[in-house]
């Protein structure tokens, strides 16, 4: 009788030989999305089988062709010749996706931190040189805050280089102790600025074991100056403490953005923030932007046992200026629209947005930002055009609102 370990050599042997075999074959038959699925669980599962690597390799050209910018495909190829150590392989991938990247207009909206693996030769050189030039202008300026928030951002995004590829040496110590000063010396010093970039000085202190009860007690002090709330709007990871997929800064700078952006066509609309807004009543708020014409705002408010519909509109452009109130009107709805929007409300799971590597977005579009809010909760979605259970909400508020305009 054979040994058992024997056996399971034999058994691995065998595996390997008919995958060899037949991967091949299966390789261009296969739509993108099998591909993606295929690499994700082949590459975790058996990824340290050299023999069965190469085969990978294969099947995440295949997915490039199929999709030329395609994330999972070029993580995998990244990762497998770094762990070999093919440097050369490494540069010329990184031009291969550079080069495709300008071509294929339909990806141009990607976050850059999606697209961080394949720029990192270059933009890492770029970011170690313009330390070493800026670093020493910092220090006899102590005062200028937009070169302490670029060298922030580049000592962040070598932090996070490190961190990816699991380095652990005395240079990750350094670069998250500089990206924490220079986020305290940019942003910190400004009580506005504090209550959002807090998040990454956090996550930073976290890594170096450094206490963050005095840093989080003194922000839940400070007087929140935003319209919404930065958790999920920003759309961190989940657990972003620990998660260092997403550049936090960045994230946190489009936040910011948006923030500002949306809050001038509220204030135009003349609607009050309601996050951290203390009420006794059920409010349901939905803001159209549309790029290029006029915002609106459905609004519908549950008083005791009547239910109030109010409907604004601006002269603005949802995608530039604000303009100002052009139209206003107040109606009662039944109970039964009442309870058949939140009969939808309510069968809506995904309230909270967590980072994702692709990034819905665009130009010719629009903006769409439900809230919720009740004594007990508050919730909020912004959805770029959406073609799901989000465009059917919106859809049934403007048709119980008695708007004719098309949305899109």
């Amino acid at each position: 009788m054979l040994p058992i370990n024997s056996i399971n050599m034999k058994r691995r042997k065998l595996y390997i030989l008919l995958l060899l075999i037949f991967i091949p074959q299966l390789i261009f038959s296969q739509s993108k999305e099998e591909l993606k699925a295929k690499l994700n669980v082949l590459c975790c599962d058996e990824g340290n089988i050299p023999e069965l690597e190469i085969k990978y390799r294969e099947i995440a050209r295949e997915l490039t062709k199929q999709d030329t910018t395609n994330i999972v495909a070029y993580n995998f190829l990244f990762r497998s010749f770094n762990a070999r150590g093919e440097v050369d392989s490494i540069k010329i991938l990184t031009e291969e996706f550079n080069k495709k990247l300008e071509k294929d207009r339909n990806r141009k909206y990607y976050h850059w931190s999606s697209i961080f693996y394949f720029n990192d030769t270059t933009y890492i050189d770029n970011s170690i040189r313009f330390i070493k030039v800026n670093e020493k202008n910092y220090k006899n300026k102590r005062k200028y805050k937009v070169l302490a928030s670029k060298l922030a951002e580049h000592y962040y995004s070598l932090f996070m280089y490190q961190i990816k590829r699991e380095f652990r040496n005395d240079s990750i110590i350094k670069c998250a102790e500089k990206a924490a000063y220079y986020l305290h010396e940019a942003y910190l010093k400004d009580e506005d600025k504090y209550s959002a970039y807090i998040y990454p000085y956090i996550q930073l202190k976290y890594f170096l074991k450094e206490d963050i009860d005095s840093i989080t007690n003194k922000y839940q002090s400070l007087k929140f100056p935003y319209y919404f709330p930065i958790i999920g709007f920003a759309e961190y990871p989940k657990d972003w403490l620990k998660d260092y997929r997403a550049d936090l800064i960045t994230k946190t700078w489009s936040f910011i953005f948006r923030d500002d952006w949306y809050s001038k066509h509220y204030k135009a609309l003349k609607e009050e923030r309601l996050y951290l807004t203390n009420t006794d009543k059920e409010i349901f708020r939905f803001v159209y932007l549309p790029s290029f014409d006029n915002p609106i705002s459905v609004r519908v408010e549950k008083i005791n046992n009547d239910y109030l519909l109010t409907v604004k509109k601006t002269n603005g452009k949802g995608g530039y200026g604000e303009g100002r109130l052009v139209y206003k009107r107040k109606k009662k709805i039944t109970e039964n629209q009442w309870e058949e929007l939140m009969k939808m409300v309510n069968s809506i799971n995904d309230w909270e947005v967590y980072f994702k590597e692709e990034i819905d977005g665009g130009l010719d579009g629009s903006q769409w930002i439900f809230e919720y809010l009740s004594p007990k909760e508050y919730k909020v979605r912004d959805v770029w055009s959406p073609k799901d259970e989000f465009y059917t909400l919106g859809l049934y508020l403007f048709n119980i609102a008695d708007i004719k305009e098309n949305i899109y």
